[in-house]
Order: C-alpha cells, then sequence, then structure tokens
C-alpha cells in the first residue's frame, strides 16, 4: 500500500491597508512585493489562493490601478472597496469659528476579509489560513476559525501587532514582517 505525503492547503488572506500602512511606519523607503511574500509566508506547502482586500478612490487614481493590476498579474486575488468621504462641521476652541472637514475613510475592506476566511473555512477549502494584519478587530474570526479545527499564522510586525490576536494564533503561527521584510523587496 502507497501512501501519499499529506500537503497542507494554505490560503493567504492580506488586509492591504493594514500591510501599506505598517510597512510605511516601520520601513518607509521600502518597496515590497505581494508576490514574494505570498511566496515567503507559503514556504512549499500547497497555494490554494492568495487574495488582496484594499480600497480605492472613486475614480481610482491611476497608480491604484496599476498596482492593483501588477498584484493581479502575479495571480493573487483583489478585491476593493471604494474609499467613502466623510464631511464634519469642526468647531474652533478659541473663537467658536465653524468650518466644514472632509474625511476618507475605508469602509468594508475588514468584513470582506474575514466573510471570505470564514466561507473557504467552512467548506474545507483550507487546512491553513495565513492572516497577513495585525488587526485586533479579527480575533473573532480567528477564533471561528480555530474552532472548525483549521490553524491560523498571523503576519505583521512585531509593534503594530495586536496582543489579543498573537495570543490565539497558533504556536508556531506567528511571522514577523521584520524578518522577512528584506526578502520581499523589490
Amino acid at each position: 500500500m502507497v501512501s501519499e505525503k499529506w500537503v497542507d492547503r494554505v490560503m493567504v488572506f492580506i488586509d492591504g491597508s493594514n500591510l501599506f500602512h505598517t510597512f510605511k511606519e516601520f520601513k518607509p523607503d521600502a518597496r515590497y512585493s505581494i508576490k514574494k511574500l505570498v511566496a515567503e509566508l507559503v514556504k512549499g506547502r500547497k497555494l490554494i489562493r492568495a487574495y488582496y482586500f484594499g480600497s480605492e478612490k472613486v475614480p481610482p487614481s491611476e497608480g491604484q490601478t496599476k498596482f492593483y493590476d501588477a498584484i493581479r498579474y502575479d495571480g493573487i486575488d483583489v478585491t476593493t472597496r471604494p474609499i467613502k468621504t466623510r464631511s464634519h462641521s469642526t468647531k474652533c476652541p478659541k473663537c467658536t469659528h465653524l468650518w466644514n472637514e472632509t474625511t476618507e475613510v475605508e469602509k468594508g475592506v475588514d468584513v470582506m476579509l474575514v466573510t471570505k476566511m470564514l466561507s473557504f473555512g467552512f467548506r474545507n477549502v483550507y487546512d491553513i489560513a495565513i492572516l497577513v494584519s495585525g488587526d485586533g478587530d479579527y480575533v473573532s474570526a480567528v477564533e471561528e476559525i480555530r474552532n472548525l479545527g483549521k490553524r491560523v499564522e498571523i503576519v505583521s510586525f512585531r509593534k503594530s501587532l495586536a496582543p489579543n490576536l498573537r495570543k490565539i494564533a497558533d504556536v508556531d503561527g506567528f511571522c514577523a514582517l521584520d524578518d522577512i521584510a528584506d526578502r520581499i523587496k523589490i
């Protein structure tokens, strides 16, 4: 009787905004490759699919379009949501003059990521979910995935990793971007 070698099936879920902002904070001048990041994280296991979740302005800038297209050409699924514009009145504390401020906010990206990660987990598409984010908002989703018997690996810079997210990752399931940043540079 011939036994097959078991190879873990892996899916990668990248919170693009979190990755972009933490890289900007910890390695401001670094340009990195999403394709190299995925290859570094998969480490020879069977990659089912990698997903990159982000947001974009409406209409999207030429740079954003090129960035997302480059990721798609590398075989990574890209899902985006439009950036929302919020206006609110602000009062000067000294003279009480009012003016309107406009800010841009990312909405729905975390929910998209969690929905895909849970959906594929419930359908038994992967054995290991790799979450590229240090955001503590993912704790409940990670707990649910682990309750399904799946392994979860967390990838983040050490200083931007929410402690409660690190606590629920599998024992050997944390990869510090600090340690691999040089290997994923462009």
